[in-house]
């Protein structure tokens, strides 16, 4: 109740000195939760949502992976599905907001 009273008359909920530390938790339990995430994927599927993040069409990542266009998309079907994502362009910015690139550089 002093809590709720505290911030009617403009002070902070949080101890000033605590509000770094638990902004801190919060962002590292996101950047946990889409490495949880990141890892229910296999390497192709990474490899796959990493290029679509970069821009690239199924037909693009197929020739650079040498595989068939039907292939990528089945793959990105598989992806998005593992995801909880409803399309590509959701699932390229899932993947640079979550930072893929920097979790496929710690392997």
């Amino acid at each position: 109740v002093r809590a709720v009273e505290g911030v009617g008359r403009g002070e902070a909920p949080l101890d000033p000195t605590l509000t770094p530390k638990v902004l801190q938790r919060v962002r590292g339990g996101e950047h946990s939760r889409a490495e949880a995430a990141f890892r229910v994927l296999t390497e192709r599927e990474l490899e796959i949502l990493a290029r679509v993040a970069e821009g690239k069409t199924n037909r693009e990542i197929a020739q650079e992976l040498f595989l068939s266009h039907k292939t990528v998309r089945n793959y990105m079907s598989t992806v998005l599905q593992k995801l909880g994502i409803a399309n590509r362009t959701e699932a390229a910015a899932y993947a640079i907001r979550h930072h893929l690139h920097e979790y496929l550089s710690k392997d």
